[in-house]
């Protein structure tokens, strides 16, 4: 293409992509089925700009995400600024900023993030994000709810056939505090249960010379997979105080998403490490 004698550049750098008109349609009936769920079950939306302090944004974020986020600077101001990469970041932060809080507060949101990876295939820079942020309940109902929600939103997409992965990440703040263990401490034992590497935790309980049924539980970790019948199997097996208490937990989320009709659709993994399981979110 020519424009006053020059060539014009057509392409498009490669993290980013154009969506047909069938495609955008396509999306736009995706988010609104999603969007008409989280109403149902009363979340408001909210908008939030498109970019932010960075300095205020990486506060909510970690720094995998915040070393792949978009960075640009304030031309008035001389500071730096970031693309939206995570929009949890930026509720907490708009929520922190209310004078007045009335709990709990259900936010829903739709949007576009932006995160640098590798440009590879459909592995792109700018991803559209709708979820749900629960928050000011500490209740077991609200883990539940979330869940609900998250495959309510399925089902009326036409998924049937999906199952649902829970963990409690309690068990790992348990661990760190009943070994007393040193953040660097933590931070290894966390890298070897995330790549379920049993043969490492053995020689990490046997350098820490960890004994007993602890040493048991913190090297099978990786292998707790299963229905509700493991949960019960380990509350039985491991009466440690603390511990018991989070597979109390657990079985009581199973109790209300069973009164939910999803109990089919359950699954336990306790060597999941994301955060995301059992924090009062889920996005799509």
């Amino acid at each position: 293409m020519h424009c006053d004698g020059e060539v014009m550049n057509i392409d498009l750098p490669a993290g980013v992509r154009t969506f047909s008109r069938a495609e955008t349609f396509e999306i736009k009936q995706i988010i609104k089925k999603i969007n008409n769920v989280f109403e149902q079950w009363a979340y408001e939306e909210i908008k939030l700009p498109l970019f932010e302090y960075l300095s205020v944004h990486s506060r909510g974020l970690d720094e995998g995400i915040i070393s792949k986020s978009f960075k640009i600077v304030d031309r008035s101001s001389g500071d730096i600024l970031t693309l939206r990469a995570d929009f949890t970041a930026q509720i907490a932060r708009y929520f922190s900023s209310l004078k007045k809080k009335e709990l709990p507060k259900r936010y829903y949101y739709t949007g576009t993030i932006f995160r640098y990876s590798p440009p590879k295939g459909d592995n792109l820079w700018e991803k559209v994000q709708t979820g749900i942020e629960l928050i000011g309940s500490n209740k077991i109902e609200a883990d539940a709810e979330i869940i609900a929600v998250a495959s309510q939103s399925l089902k009326d997409l036409g998924i049937e056939d999906f199952q649902i992965d829970i963990n409690n990440t309690q068990i790992f703040n348990f661990l760190k505090g009943y070994l007393n263990l040193l953040e660097e401490e933590y931070a290894e034992l966390m890298e070897f249960i995330r790549r379920r590497e049993i043969y490492n935790l053995k020689k990490f309980v046997n350098s820490k010379g960890i004994t007993g049924k602890i040493k048991k539980f913190i090297t099978e970790i990786p292998a707790y997979q299963g229905n509700i019948s493991l949960i019960n199997r380990l509350s039985r097996e491991f009466k440690i105080k603390g511990l018991e208490e989070i597979f109390n937990q657990l079985k009581q989320i199973y109790s209300i998403l069973k009164e939910y009709g999803l109990s089919d659709r359950i699954m336990f993994d306790l060597g999941e490490t994301k955060r995301d399981f059992l924090l009062h979110r889920y996005c799509f």
